[in-house]
């Protein structure tokens, strides 16, 4: 109708009416696009907000299970310094324990598995990251991906880089299994095991201890300076963004 009213008055050539039916059709394509807009804002603050809920919930998980991850590779961590310390003479000799016997052991393996945010995965994925609109949050995922890929990155060069002392100097070594039964069901029995090693001998092959120096480094790294703990307090940066954002919006 309209653009028969248009071509009616171009014929005639009354501009006024060619100028007026213009606006009109402007008008309404403008009045369309901000509905359309509209309606897309309202879908997108929806789906935001079943978003934090969810990325918030998969942060608490991740920073509990990182906290007591990070708890375990320390203890292994310093378990080895106190091991090297007695085996370079820094310390009183003493032989060494069966943890220290175990760091010594699978020190060529840190045994680290960073598990990611579903949530936030999901989303990236799905190339939905723009209905965030919290820069400082979206900044914050991003480096913590950065840090994952870095996390990841190291582990593949301890993996191949690290030498493992048990399989190479199986000669300092005894590891055997000892009963158990487990606490919730005292009936079951299984099977645990336990690590000596000859620390004298071991130390005076220096093969061995080139290899656990070099161990120690790479499993320090990945622990500290570039790997888990540096993951993990990025976890808990997006907690406490999250949170101001909940309290700021409640």
């Amino acid at each position: 109708m309209i653009l028969r009213k248009l071509a009616d008055a171009m014929r005639r050539q009354d501009w006024f009416t060619v100028a007026l039916e213009i606006v009109i059709v402007m008008i309404g394509i403008f009045l369309g696009l901000q509905v359309s807009a509209w309606n897309q804002s309202r879908i997108d603050r929806a789906e935001e907000a079943v978003f934090l809920q969810a990325l918030y919930q998969d942060v608490l998980e991740l920073e509990k299970n990182s906290t007591q991850l990070i708890a375990t590779r320390i203890e292994a961590l310093n378990a080895l310094g106190t091991a090297a310390d007695i085996l370079h003479g820094r310390t009183e000799w003493r032989d060494l324990t069966e943890i220290e016997c175990d760091a010594l052991s699978t020190s060529h393996s840190p045994g680290i598995v960073a598990t990611s945010l579903p949530s936030w995965t999901a989303l990236r994925d799905a190339g939905r990251t723009s209905i965030l609109r919290n820069r400082e949050l979206r900044q914050g995922l991003a480096t913590l991906t950065q840090k994952r890929e870095s996390l990841d990155r190291i582990m593949d060069v301890a993996e191949i880089q690290n030498q493992n002392l048990q399989s190479q100097h199986p000669e300092f070594f005894e590891i055997k299994p000892v009963r158990s039964e487990l606490e919730d069901s005292p009936r079951r029995i299984h099977f645990l095991t336990e690590t000596s090693c000859d620390a004298k001998a071991f130390s005076q092959n220096q093969e061995a201890m080139n290899a656990l120096a070099s161990n120690m480094n790479r499993f320090s790294a990945v622990v500290n300076r570039f790997g888990i703990v540096p993951w993990a307090e990025q976890v808990t940066k997006i907690r406490i963004i999250l949170e101001k954002d909940f309290e700021e919006g409640a």
